[in-house]
């Protein structure tokens, strides 16, 4: 069976720093692994639609997770 994983993104979140995303964002974990992630820049359905496949798969999730990221700014979160 084949499915597209995306990502949904806190609607607040995306309200409140809309103005400095752009469409690719760069997602970094501690150990420095770096992913893009292409966001879908729709208020009413904020979602990471491109990239966040390759994200679940590295960290081997299946099903649905909750995760969350700290923004630094200039679409690196």
């Amino acid at each position: 069976m084949f499915f597209k994983a995306i990502g949904f993104v806190d609607q607040a979140f995306t309200i409140l720093y809309d103005e400095n995303f752009q469409n690719q964002w760069s997602l970094t974990d501690v150990d420095g692994n770096t992913y893009a992630v292409i966001y879908s820049k729709n208020l009413e359905k904020s979602l990471l639609i491109e990239g966040w496949y390759d994200l679940r798969s590295f960290y081997k999730l299946q099903h649905d997770h909750c995760i969350y990221f700290g923004y630094v700014g200039n679409s690196c979160i």
